[in-house]
């Protein structure tokens, strides 16, 4: 236990440098252990079980956005202390509990067998670690730690996933080997935050209702805006999945996954500014602001280029031997779907802008203009051109996605500059 408190607690020399690298490190565990289960359990379990486990894995992660409730962002950029820890800590109780019961409601409107209705509720569980942990890595990032939220993240990520891929390849069996990663995920939670947090927050734990309240109704514009990104997101999918045959559902999934890749990238660029933009943009440093806003969004423009360009010689071939699919006739519809993946993260650096601004009710208008048309362009897309329509209609929507945001974003700029 002191081994584990005093690497955590080490506080480095390059503070900002060890900022970025462990905060890239538990971004990129993160991104890649979803890919890397999925693979696993395919490979282990064969095609039926495999696509079962991505199925459930995929509904815990959805369900995970009603526990996070994207009160992170609104906690790390909370400079002014209008709420403490413990307020955090029980809105984050309260969101995950509401969050099982969501994963109930969803099992039971789906109607799956018993089996699978357990294996869903597992993998929901197990997402709910991550949820939970977030407010813990949400205040050692306000206190200018996040090396310790990245150390923590990744060493959570990467144990549980190294023992649920262990587990599985011995018994066989999804249940148990889920039900070890949950267990593994508590205990270094246990160990890498609760026990860590003392150090920044030793006041009593209140229940305060009105304030647990007023953190929820602030981010609830966030945590709709997020929940109809999902959808938006996946819009093309959906298209695929109620309009081509399953083989093309495949395929498309397995082209359409690397687009997360240049949101991982983005993550490690912009979460460890989060609470520096907003002492900015609280102290109008407003010309400052608005050059980390620029630097971001260069970032994504060659992080997009990187990925293209790698995309282009090595993407396919790499995807084909990973999903043992020949994938060969996909190379258009690859590229246009790294082109939308690229206008997404710039979407992301502009949402969490609106964000600092605590202008959450815009975000909520920019995604619900932008629901609206997913509902209607991806599927008449896909209906006339198949999955080059279906990629093209994901790149047009985070091009609208992209350019309501970027409005709302100036407008707000040049309100704040008048003042």
């Amino acid at each position: 236990m002191k081994t584990i408190k005093n690497w955590l607690m080490t506080e480095p020399e390059k503070k900002m440098a060890n900022n970025y690298i462990w905060n890239m490190l538990g971004s990129l565990s993160m991104a890649l252990s979803t890919m890397v289960l999925t693979i696993a359990a395919n490979r282990i379990m064969g095609d039926f079980a495999g696509g079962d486990f991505a199925m459930a894995l995929a509904a815990g992660q959805l369900m995970a956005t009603i526990g996070y409730f994207e009160t992170r962002v609104y906690q790390v950029t909370d400079t002014q202390e209008r709420y403490d820890f413990s307020d955090y800590c029980f809105s984050k109780i309260v969101t995950s509990i509401i969050m099982i019961i969501s994963s109930i409601i969803y099992i039971l409107i789906k109607g799956f067998t018993i089996e699978k209705s357990f294996l869903v509720f597992l993998l929901c569980v197990y997402k709910l670690m991550d949820v939970y942990a977030d407010v813990f890595e949400g205040e050692f990032q306000l206190r200018e730690r996040l090396d310790i939220s990245g150390k923590s993240m990744t060493l959570r990520i990467v144990l549980s996933t190294v023992v649920l891929i262990v587990i599985l390849y011995i018994t066989r069996n999804l249940y148990i080997s889920s039900l070890a990663a949950i267990i593994i995920s508590i205990v270094i939670i246990y160990y890498t935050n609760i026990c860590i947090i003392p150090e920044f927050y030793s006041r009593k734990y209140i229940f305060k209702f009105n304030k647990i309240k007023n953190i929820i109704i602030d981010c609830f514009p966030l945590f709709i805006s997020t929940f109809m990104s999902t959808y938006i997101l996946n819009a093309s999918r959906y298209a695929i999945e109620g309009i081509m045959p399953s083989n093309y559902h495949s395929s498309y999934t397995a082209i359409f996954l690397p687009v997360s890749v240049i949101n991982l990238c983005v993550g490690f660029l912009f979460k460890p500014m989060l609470t520096d933009m907003a002492r900015k943009w609280n102290y109008c440093y407003y010309e400052e602001f608005i050059k980390t806003i620029m630097m971001l969004l260069g970032g994504v423009l060659g992080v997009t280029l990187l990925v293209l360009f790698c995309g282009y010689y090595l993407g396919i071939p790499v995807l084909s031997f990973l999903y043992a699919t020949d994938l060969n006739g996909y190379k258009l519809p690859f590229m246009i779907l790294l082109i939308g993946g690229g206008l997404n993260s710039a979407n992301v650096i502009l949402y969490y802008t609106l964000s600092v601004m605590r202008k959450q009710r815009y975000v909520l208008f920019a995604y619900v203009l932008t629901f609206i048309f997913s509902l209607i362009v991806p599927n008449v897309l896909t209906q006339q051109y198949e999955v080059l329509g279906a990629s093209f209609s994901f790149t047009l929507t985070m091009l609208v996605l992209g350019v309501i945001l970027f409005l709302l974003v100036a407008i707000q700029f040049f309100k704040a500059i008048r003042r």
